[in-house]
């Protein structure tokens, strides 16, 4: 699909992600949460696939972001299906400070987006080092605020 986009437009970048909203429901006769695991497996793998091989193809880990164990199921509503507002103003506070355009004006997705990052990435080492930061932010956020509550 990226491939033939740019026989379009021959400059699209483009930023890939997992949506950590489990599924609702499946149609494969498996359980839903078997489904879901399955799922976000795969489109973890493809993503981290296309970004390793194709240029200006970044990953932005809002999967992980959510469900790592830094968040400890705090990211979720109370129903385990919805995203706090919080969790989402963090993952898009942590893209924002990785993917937006800087002063210069350059564009959203480094030109080596893909190429040599061995995170998988794919970010020039100044964009990955903003993603990092962001990252820590929250961990840390989420750190802090699990210390006051077990006071």
């Amino acid at each position: 699909m990226i491939s033939f986009a740019r026989t379009i437009n021959p400059d699209l970048k483009c930023i890939l992600t997992v949506s950590p909203v489990p599924l609702v429901a499946t149609a494969s006769g498996r359980h839903v949460l078997v489904a879901t695991t399955y799922s976000k497996a795969v489109l973890r793998v493809a993503a981290d696939s296309v970004s390793r091989m194709l240029p200006d193809v970044a990953y932005f880990p809002a999967y992980e972001l959510v469900t790592g164990p830094q968040a400890a199921g705090s990211a979720f509503e109370a129903d385990l299906r919805n995203v706090t507002e919080r969790a989402v103003a963090e993952v898009m506070g942590a893209f924002f400070a990785t993917f937006l355009a800087d002063e210069t004006g350059s564009a959203p997705v480094p030109a080596d987006v893909g190429r040599g990052r061995p995170t998988g990435v794919g970010l020039t080492a100044a964009k990955e080092d903003a993603l990092q930061e962001a990252m820590a932010s929250v961990i840390r956020a989420r750190c802090e605020e699990e210390m006051m509550d077990s006071g």
